[in-house]
């Protein structure tokens, strides 16, 4: 779970880094994804929500140790993140502002 959000988590931060921006909290970097992101409709609200899904069970999965996911859900994690920083990466490719 925590290398699936990280992944995420870094993807997006290069985004703002691109736009000269840098945060110190995860909870500003979240925040910028959805009001100078997705409101803007810059990229999709589904991005959004799987960011949100992994930044609230990543707090679960390290702070609370009896916390599973079962081989499906993890599936879909990793498949998902994937597909976000693969949205990140394509962003900065094309200089999207």
């Amino acid at each position: 779970m925590r290398d699936a959000y990280f992944a995420c988590f870094h993807a997006f931060s290069s985004v703002l880094l691109n736009e000269g921006k840098t945060f110190k909290k995860h909870k500003e970097v979240r925040s910028m994804l959805h009001r100078d992101f997705i409101r803007a409709k810059k990229i999709d609200i589904s991005w959004g929500k799987h960011y949100d899904w992994l930044f609230d069970n990543r707090h679960k999965a390290d702070y609370r140790p009896l916390v599973k996911f079962d081989s499906e859900q993890v599936k879909d994690i990793v498949e998902g993140s994937e597909a976000f920083v693969k949205e990140m990466t394509d962003m900065l490719k094309s200089g999207k502002k």
